[in-house]
């Protein structure tokens, strides 16, 4: 799911995207990688930053 949804705003979009990431392992990591924090939590951390504390 590249692109969102009609009815979906972009922002949910790309926090979905950003949980999804971390869901499994990723073939070019090793299984000793944690995908939560390598993918999901930089994503996240990202998307709060160039979002701050406006009104979502």
């Amino acid at each position: 799911m590249e692109n969102p949804p009609s009815e979906m705003p972009p922002l949910f979009h790309e926090v979905f995207l950003a949980f999804d990431a971390g869901e499994y392992p990723h073939r070019a990591d090793p299984l000793s990688v944690d995908p939560v924090a390598k993918y999901t939590d930089p994503w996240i951390s990202e998307i709060v930053t160039r979002h701050g504390s406006r009104q979502l």
